[in-house]
């Protein structure tokens, strides 16, 4: 009961501070993706919008990491889950 209370904490504490959707990415990114491949699979749209408000605040806090981070635009760049983002990811599961 403690663990869901703590567990239900931390997402509404999540959903305040960074988004709603931090659980299904974290969830999803475990495995490499492009970003077109994570917004299909979560149902959103694959623009720029959406990258600064799902996927930016994510590498940000060091939850996830890119392939390629020098270059955000490189054409095979792919995302995935940190050790940060799967401790994140078992507080909340």
């Amino acid at each position: 009961q403690v663990d869901d209370q703590a567990s239900d904490q931390v997402k509404a504490i999540l959903n305040d501070e960074v988004h709603n959707r931090v659980e299904d990415m974290l969830t999803l990114l475990k495995t490499k993706l492009k970003r077109a491949e994570l917004f299909k699979s979560m149902d959103l749209s694959n623009q720029s919008t959406n990258r600064k408000k799902y996927l930016d605040p994510l590498i940000d806090l060091g939850w996830v990491e890119m392939e390629f981070p020098e270059e955000k635009t490189h054409p095979n760049q792919t995302y995935i889950t940190t050790d940060s983002g799967i401790r994140i990811l078992e507080l909340i599961s």
